[in-house]
């Protein structure tokens, strides 16, 4: 039995073509002169399963279709730009080589590419952060005029902080994202490689079921004559598994970015961790201190963790505590602290 699967109505169908090998045909083709549709077109066979489908001889030829269509409208305006960075990522598969080697040639397209695959070009979140761009202040306020009327637009930030934070979205909070798709075509790919290499390693009920319709959603299921569940399998080596490849190449994203990361706690002082306890508060106010994601106050000689707020979350004030359910103290001494930031504010007095 083949490792990768296929079923219509309950029957399985095993694929047993080599996709690397595949890979290798369609880029031949794009180089001779031929376009990636005219070549997958004439490639795919199509046959009547449960409905008309694809022939499992077709597989990895609509599978490499299915790759090259999803940036496809409306969420993606110009396709034919990106299908050229697309080709380049199978262009670095094609070349085959271990798992590992799969991965460093193509991570390393993808994030020459990062932009326009994950749809950050074309994306309302880049639309928007230029925009805001303009409207930044030289204390890092954002203000909008409207009919005379100015507005602080809260939570904005730099064109390249956007950028961050819509490429982690894609990466750690979108299942279904550009990137991730891409990133499951690449195990597919090493998943296969490696099979060939070690086909021990896979235990013989354990298969990778390719759905009918999206086969690049593909999962690992048990395969016994009773049923077939899915499993929350892992294949044996880390670059075969979607999950660490989305989470490597968000790591490296964010390790290439010219964004500060948070600075390390202060030396010397008492710090709100340094206590056994401590006290949350969320704020209902728009005041920022620094220009960070958070700033260190020192108060009666305690000190302070201020959260500055986002676009989606509320500034938070966060107080150390050596009892737990001495909640009137720590509310009349927190508000004593926002009373003269408030003060300090309205009053033009340096924060």
């Amino acid at each position: 039995m083949a490792l990768v699967v296929r079923f219509d109505r309950g029957t399985r169908h095993d694929v047993d073509r080599d996709i690397v090998a595949d890979i290798r045909l369609l880029m031949d083709a794009v180089r001779s002169g031929q376009t990636a549709q005219q070549y997958l077109d004439s490639a795919i066979r199509m046959v009547v399963w449960d409905t008309v489908r694809p022939s499992v001889e077709s597989t990895w030829f609509a599978l490499l279709r299915e790759f090259l269509q999803i940036h496809r409208p409306p969420h993606c305006p110009d396709p034919a730009s990106v299908q050229r960075d697309q080709l380049d990522v199978l262009g670095s598969l094609a070349d085959g080589g271990t798992p590992e080697e799969l991965w460093r040639r193509t991570k390393a397209v993808i994030l020459e590419h990062i932009d326009s695959l994950s749809g950050w070009t074309f994306s309302m979140a880049r639309h928007m952060a230029e925009r805001y761009q303009g409207m930044r202040q030289p204390d890092g306020h954002y203000i909008d005029e409207v009919d005379g009327t100015r507005y602080e637009i809260m939570g904005a930030r730099g064109v390249e902080e956007t950028r961050i934070e819509y490429l982690i979205d894609q990466t750690m909070r979108r299942k279904y994202s550009f990137l991730h798709e891409i990133c499951a075509l690449v195990a597919i790919c090493s998943i296969c490689v490696h099979y060939r290499m070690s086909p021990a390693e896979y235990p013989d009920a354990i298969r990778l079921v390719l759905p009918g319709d999206d086969m690049l959603g593909f999962s690992w299921h048990l395969i016994s004559s009773v049923e077939s569940p899915r499993l929350p399998w892992r294949p044996p080596v880390r670059h075969c598994d979607p999950e660490f490849l989305v989470s490597d190449l968000v790591g490296e994203c964010v390790s290439r970015s010219t964004v500060s990361r948070p600075a390390a706690a202060p030396v010397g002082g008492p710090a709100p961790h340094d206590t056994r306890f401590q006290h949350d508060f969320a704020l209902d106010t728009d005041l920022r201190i620094g220009e960070g994601e958070e700033a260190s106050l020192t108060f009666n000689g305690m000190r302070f963790r201020w959260i500055n707020g986002t676009r989606t979350y509320c500034p938070i004030i966060i107080m150390g505590s050596h009892d737990s359910h001495d909640h009137r103290r720590a509310f009349e001494t927190v508000n004593e602290l926002l009373s003269i930031c408030r003060f300090r504010v309205q009053c033009g007095y340096p924060q």
